[in-house]
């Protein structure tokens, strides 16, 4: 093993001396920057900061950084971004949509741009206040609470009875107008443990039979004489899912 000194830059290199034309080993002098091709002062990135000329792989490492980290983070189309599993909570801007998106559950989502969130049924002029408003349109609960309201000049939808059938869904205030024998049936009731009730208003009832469904629990298990020309009012509630309908006469013969 022979042993040369640099004086130029004070490194020492070992190389053997069996023939092996193997490389030998450069040591370089504490503080004197490296000389290889990957180590060089013009190919490493100096510690005050410089220019990448290839890509950084870090694999599961964390950059920390208290200052400012400026990237470009753009795909042309959505079929380049990459697996939303693999960058599971990565943040990108897709070009050809315009969008951004962020990676969740195994798939990129949609971000909405503020021009989305500002439509007429959001914006802060469309929207009812909480501390109180003016409808101008339906509200749909689909069948949620609502807790402890004041009510006050409030309606309820009436609607013609149709094909001899109470469908709740259209109103809890129904006409009927019999003409000849016909057999009603009660639908769409709230559902068990929910109290719903509806009024029907009956023209002619004592006209012709009028049979109610079997389900009807009338005071005294006895249906009300109904006026064969004229209007009866009738009222039915039930609090199991229409199993049982409570009904009560709450006029009859009404002028």
């Amino acid at each position: 093993m022979s042993i040369k000194l640099n004086s130029a830059n004070g490194s020492v290199t070992l190389t053997p001396e069996d023939g092996s034309g193997n490389a030998g080993l450069t040591i370089p002098r504490a503080g004197f920057a490296p000389t290889s091709t990957t180590t060089t002062a013009a190919a490493a990135l100096p510690k005050a900061g410089g220019t990448m000329t290839g890509g950084l792989a870090m694999g599961a490492n964390t950059i920390t950084s208290t200052g400012k980290i400026l990237f470009s983070n753009m795909y042309a189309q959505t079929s380049d971004l990459p697996s939303a599993t693999t960058y599971h909570g990565m943040f990108a801007h897709v070009h050809a949509t315009g969008q951004a998106y962020y990676a969740h559950a195994g798939a990129w989502v949609e971000l909405a741009k503020q021009s989305d969130v500002t439509t007429t049924t959001n914006t802060s002029g469309a929207a009812l206040p909480k501390a109180g408003g003016t409808m101008t349109g339906a509200l749909q609960m689909s069948d949620q609470l609502v807790q402890r309201p004041v009510l006050k000049d409030y309606g309820e939808t009436k609607v013609a009875m149709a094909a001899h059938a109470v469908d709740l869904t259209l109103g809890n205030v129904q006409t009927y107008t019999l003409s000849g024998g016909q057999t009603l049936t009660f639908t769409n009731p709230p559902a068990s443990g929910t109290a719903g009730s509806f009024t029907l208003i009956i023209t002619n009832g004592g006209s012709a039979t009028l049979t109610f469904p079997s389900s009807v629990d009338w005071p005294a298990a006895t249906a009300p004489t109904l006026t064969a020309s004229g209007v009866d009012v009738l009222t039915f509630t039930t609090c199991d899912g229409g199993t049982i309908w409570y009904g009560i006469a709450s006029g009859i013969g009404m002028a």
